[in-house]
């Protein structure tokens, strides 16, 4: 009898250690790729306008001089990394996840890079017709991130006129590993145990250790959370939010926050800049 009592509670330990190992495996299962043979994120391919073969073939140099990696280069401050060759271009991103909101995000981008690439023709047109204006919009994927959470990218984007004020914009989705569900930024920092308020605090240490000059001016900066807490006569301080909607990207050490600064130009927060901060010192 001890004997057959033995060999059935020996066969209920090895049941639940299965059982246990197969929920293991269940919960660490990684949102399947539309494609395995290639990347989660890539890019499919660019469109055909290229700004300074344009320039070049029209025989207008001279008169787009201003247009070089410097131009480029301004409209990347805080932005580590940076590629000025692909920020010029137009790149059809593939989000290679096979998720309902991955496909949308994916939706999103073909769109912009549809609509990139109407502007880019009109500006293709204009400069071969001698035109001393034209506009231009780009598309590129910034970068793209895998933790053992989440995987994600970053999209950068520009749309603007030469000569004339251009326009910026970075944005991270982040999905769940799990199954493919695009994140909101409170739910980024909730999958890596941040603390809201110690993120906001390293961002404000950040602003006081480390001025901003530009122009020969050195100005504070204020992190708001929303536009109604811009002081629109000040000119001495610069108002900046953390991006409200795929503004925050991870790997498994640190945090990446876009921070966005208000343009009374624009009307709106643009020039976005990447803070970087460890993981360990905000949770």
């Amino acid at each position: 009898m001890k004997k057959i009592l033995v060999l059935i509670c020996t066969l209920l330990i090895i049941t639940s250690c299965v059982v246990k190992e197969e929920q293991t495996q269940t919960s660490t299962k990684l949102i399947s790729k539309r494609d395995e043979s290639k990347e989660y994120f890539y890019v499919k391919s660019n469109d055909e306008y290229d700004l300074m073969k344009i320039i070049a073939e029209s025989g207008r140099t001279n008169d787009f001089d201003f247009i070089n990696d410097a131009t480029i280069t301004f409209f990347s401050e805080g932005i580590p990394n940076f590629d000025t060759k692909r920020a010029m271009m137009n790149e059809k991103i593939v989000v290679n996840l096979d998720s309902y909101d991955a496909g949308q995000i994916e939706e999103r981008l073909n769109k912009k890079f549809s609509d990139n690439q109407t502007t880019r023709a009109r500006a293709d047109f204009q400069i071969r017709g001698n035109d001393t204006f034209f506009p231009w919009s780009t598309q590129y994927l910034y970068s793209s991130n895998e933790s053992k959470l989440t995987l994600s990218l970053t999209v950068y984007n520009f749309a603007g006129a030469f000569p004339g004020e251009g326009y910026t914009s970075l944005a991270s989705y982040v999905f769940s590993k799990e199954d493919g569900k695009l994140l909101s930024n409170q739910e980024v920092l909730e999958k890596t145990g941040v603390d809201n308020n110690k993120l906001n605090d390293a961002i404000k240490k950040d602003f006081v250790e480390n001025k901003y000059e530009s122009g020969g001016q050195i100005y504070n900066r204020i992190l708001v959370s929303t536009i109604e807490q811009v002081k629109q006569e000040d000119h001495e301080n610069l108002y900046i939010r953390i991006k409200e909607e795929n503004g925050i990207d991870i790997t498994d050490n640190d945090l990446y926050v876009i921070l966005e600064t208000y343009s009374a130009l624009h009307g709106d927060f643009t020039s976005p800049k990447v803070f970087q901060i460890p993981i360990k010192e905000v949770e």
